[in-house]
């Protein structure tokens, strides 16, 4: 199986279209089909080089919405429930702790106090 990915693989150029073969997932990992990203001022500033840490080539993008097409071992929401292939997903790149109020409770991990950003 295959996949598509635009890259960027010169800082202020425009990005390319490549194909990449799908690895093999490890355990834990997920697979998803992207049906819609974000581009966030991150992207932005990656593009333009003005991230030292970028390393090119690079697929830009932290936040996207899609599809489960397959996982590898069990996988679990932010509310504890089990993901399944054919479930859609979103994501950002905060990590909550699934332990406070705003997390167990009211179920908002985005107004988690521990939230790495």
């Amino acid at each position: 199986m295959e996949a598509q990915a635009v890259v960027l693989e010169k800082f202020n150029a425009p990005l390319v279209l490549r194909t990449f073969p799908l690895p093999k997932l490890g355990e834990g990992e997920v697979l998803v089909k992207i049906e819609a990203a974000g581009v966030c001022g991150s992207d932005v500033h990656q593009w333009e080089g003005r991230d030292p840490r970028i390393r090119l080539p690079m697929i830009l993008g932290h936040e996207g919405v899609g599809e489960i097409v397959e996982i590898h071992g069990e996988k679990k929401d932010v509310y504890g429930d089990a993901l399944r292939a054919g479930n859609k997903v979103l994501w950002n790149r905060g990590v909550s702790c699934n332990r406070c109020y705003n997390c167990a409770v009211k179920r908002e991990p985005s107004l988690c106090p521990d939230r790495a950003k």
